[in-house]
């Protein structure tokens, strides 16, 4: 204790002693604190008490004058978020898309749900042996699930599937799937959910025996997954299941990737871009772009691989780039023209896609001038003036940003006359160093050479 007053003594403030231990002297010691925090600073200086006001010397008008000025931080680049997939959500619609359906499964009641071939391929191991004809539709795997596959053609009332597959009426009809009489519709309903989603529509408060009947159901058609997406919500595990849908989505996209991205593989569409033809499928195109929806509308409504649609002004691999995302969620952005992807994103109304080029433009940019930022004025400018054309707004305000911060390097570029309107009034007033630096700064130069000359004036006594 002895030491801790001479300490404070020292100090010129006053000691207190307190126990945490006891609470002897706490509280005394956290109230005072309190009320010199919100004291003005006047009295707090005058007042004795635990702390006592140090004066310092103020520094002479000549020691003031022979600070520079604080250059104010440059502040940080706009941040670029990708925003939130919409994948799942998407090729949920497909559902609901009775106009590209090619697959009727008819249950024991008579009652009928329609789906497709291009997604049941790609998410399910059973449906892609059937119809890819790996195995014939009367495999005894299938004995529990599948009662009878035929095929219902536009152009006959009925006809043998694989017949008909291999001839004419290919892409004119359905194949009609007779599921097992125990297979109940409600039930079925939430397997297709799951291979078309990666998750069923059920929630940790289903009713149990239900979700019991759907994990049965998934064992039967070897879903492994959604059989553990059910074991997990009977277990009171359902926060694992989000994961599970993450990585099936992935999973299908790859799938559908490698099935038929630019293959005439259940192909209902053509495009020729630059001279090459580009196969499609319309119900994943028209579900993931509303473009593609609009101009796969009206004259083709039906499938027709003998008319083409042209794609212009965009390169063939940047078209194959845009179409891997729609089936995939995922764009080799990297390994193609990152801009004109996004122009071609905007263009096809795909804004996730977009924002995707962006944070990539503008890691590659900030790489780019790394060493040298005149190195890529152009390139920046250009860029401000495409991303305003093409509503990618991310890469609009971090180009503004680039420039203003690196203000002096583009004013003396020639590129810097296309920075017009809006866009000149923004790098001006946000240039850094700004305005008032510079002349805070020529004037504190101008200080220090007339007090070097005056110094240098007196003469030296020895």
């Amino acid at each position: 204790m002895r030491e801790g007053q001479d300490l404070a003594a020292s100090l010129g403030i006053a000691y207190a002693e307190c126990s945490s231990l006891l609470n002897d002297g706490v509280h005394q010691a956290l109230n005072t604190a309190v009320e010199l925090t919100f004291l003005p600073q006047r009295q707090v200086n005058s007042r004795k008490g635990f702390f006592k006001s140090i004066r310092r010397k103020s520094k002479s008008a000549n020691e003031q004058d022979s600070v520079p000025p604080v250059l104010p931080p440059a502040g940080f680049a706009p941040h670029v978020e990708v925003l939130t997939s919409s994948f799942a959500s998407e090729w949920h619609t497909m559902m609901s898309d009775s106009s590209t359906a090619d697959v009727t499964f008819i249950f024991s009641d008579g009652q009928t749900v329609e789906a497709h071939k291009t997604v049941l391929t790609a998410a399910s191991s059973i449906f892609k042996n059937i119809f890819l004809g790996k195995v014939t539709p009367s495999h005894e795997t299938y004995g529990e699930i599948i009662e009878e596959i035929s095929w219902v053609c536009n152009k006959e009332n009925s006809c043998p599937n694989l017949i008909h597959m291999k001839e004419h009426c290919q892409g004119v009809g359905k194949t009609v799937i007779r599921l097992h009489e125990s297979i109940l519709k409600g039930v079925f309903m939430e397997l297709l959910t799951f291979l078309y989603t990666g998750s069923p529509d059920i929630s940790e408060d289903e009713d149990i025996n239900f979700v019991k009947e759907i994990q049965s159901l998934a064992n039967k058609f070897q879903l492994n997954w959604l059989a553990e997406y059910c074991s997990n919500i009977l277990k009171g595990e359902s926060y694992l299941n989000p994961s599970i849908g993450t990585w099936l989505n992935d999973n299908t996209g790859n799938a559908a990737k490698k099935l038929f991205l630019n293959k005439s593989l259940q192909a209902d569409v053509k495009f020729r871009v630059e001279g090459s033809v580009v196969y499609g499928h319309r119900v994943i195109l028209k579900a993931r772009s509303e473009v593609m929806a609009a101009m796969l509308g009206g004259a083709f409504m039906e499938s027709d691989l003998d008319s083409e649609i042209k794609i212009g002004d965009t390169s063939l691999q940047s078209f194959l780039a845009l179409l891997e995302y729609l089936y995939t969620d995922h764009a080799p952005i990297e390994e193609g023209d990152s801009v004109e992807i996004m122009v071609l994103a905007d263009r096809f109304c795909l804004p996730r896609l977009v924002t995707l080029c962006e944070l990539y433009i503008t890691k590659k940019v900030d790489a780019t001038i790394q060493k040298r930022v005149a190195d890529g004025t152009s390139d920046v400018i250009n860029l401000l003036l495409t991303s305003q054309a093409h509503n990618a707004k991310q890469l609009s305000r971090w180009c503004l940003h680039f420039i203003a911060t690196n203000f002096s390097v583009f004013e003396s570029t020639e590129e810097f006359d296309l920075v017009q309107g809006d866009n000149r009034d923004y790098v001006t007033e946000h240039r850094w160093p700004p305005l008032s630096y510079l002349k805070a700064q020529e004037e504190f130069e101008k200080k220090v050479k007339s007090s070097s000359k005056f110094n240098s004036s007196k003469c030296n006594v020895m």
